[in-house]
């Protein structure tokens, strides 16, 4: 999954027109999840963080936790990922398509909690010294 979120951030950094690479660690972390949706999931948090940062490295990393759920870390660390505001990225107001991107990736995450049977599983979003950080769960086994 990761490797195909890395050609696809390549695309869409080049129609964008921006220096945007993805840098993900090898994991060997399963998630039982709708693959459509759970691709759908990660192409609008993509596409909502390409929108508003610079050029620069985007990171994902993930970690099997306790055995249902499986923690994603979404780093991003471009020139510009500290200066945007990261609680207005979940509220869209008119014709704001960036935080639709958000709002809908909320949303398939608790679609995923709910058909699971499975609770913590969520998505959040962190400012931090590094830049701004998105974490999420989805479920595992």
């Amino acid at each position: 999954l990761f490797a195909e979120l890395q050609f696809y951030v390549k695309r869409r950094a080049a129609r964008l027109k921006k220096d945007i690479f993805l840098r993900y660690d090898k994991t060997t972390a399963i998630i039982y999840a709708d693959a459509v949706l759970v691709e759908f999931l990660f192409e609008s948090i993509l596409d909502g963080l390409m929108a508003v940062g610079g050029d620069g490295t985007i990171v994902i990393s993930a970690v099997e936790r306790g055995g249902s759920v499986v923690e994603i870390e979404i780093m991003d660390v471009r020139e510009d990922a500290s200066t945007y505001d990261t609680t207005s990225l979940f509220t869209p107001g008119e014709g704001d398509a960036v935080a639709l991107e958000f709002l809908i990736a909320k949303e398939i995450v608790r679609m995923h909690e709910d058909y699971m049977n499975i609770r913590g599983c969520r998505l959040e979003m962190r400012k931090c010294d590094e830049g701004t950080k998105i974490f999420l769960t989805l479920p595992s086994k």
